[in-house]
């Protein structure tokens, strides 16, 4: 089973869960939003200012309210360890992508085993914006072969767009992103 795919969708009360959830359990959402994601090994970005060095943050989150900066921004897998599977999956899901009703929020953090996937566990309504809260979860034995992972979710919600999201990878804060759109 390919746990590092998945997709989840709440709308107005109702569950549906295309695909698997590492803990079969779906994420808490706010009334009238539905979430989209697409996890990958690797970065989802083409410069998301992460380095293997550790200059640089361990977690990288940004938000992105058009097409073209979409198609500008993020990148399909380029065979990379994890990755060759994965190849047009982002083009689709951009393409996929009503940003008139809809934005992305792409989460590019560091380093857990390449067995590790990342998935929402809720999203809570906050006074500037939004909170996502990520778990990073693996059933398979860790290797150490510490890799970057990345969350592309597409929030669909009845409400305006963030002012600022906010991001937690297992309780640990990676800060709040500014909407500049």
């Amino acid at each position: 089973m390919n746990r590092r795919r998945f997709l989840t969708g709440v709308a107005m009360g109702s569950v549906s869960v295309a695909g698997c959830l590492g803990t079969g359990e779906s994420p808490a959402l706010p009334d009238g939003m539905t979430v989209e994601t697409h996890h990958r090994v690797g970065s989802h970005l083409a410069d998301d200012g992460l380095e293997p060095s550790g200059e640089r943050p361990h977690s990288y989150q940004t938000i992105i309210t058009d097409r073209s900066t979409a198609r500008e921004r993020m990148r399909d897998g380029d065979g990379g360890e994890g990755e060759g599977k994965n190849k047009n999956e982002i083009t689709e899901f951009v393409a996929e992508t009503d940003f008139d009703r809809s934005y992305l929020v792409v989460v590019v953090a560091r380093a857990w085993s390449s067995q590790h996937w990342l998935e929402v566990r809720d999203i809570e309504r906050t006074e500037d914006g939004i909170h996502v809260s990520i778990a990073s979860d693996s059933d398979e034995p860790t290797v150490d072969d510490a890799a970057v992972h990345s969350l592309a979710i597409r929030i669909t919600d009845e409400g305006d767009e963030p002012d600022a999201v906010a991001v937690s990878i297992d309780d640990e804060s990676m800060g709040t992103t500014e909407n500049t759109s």
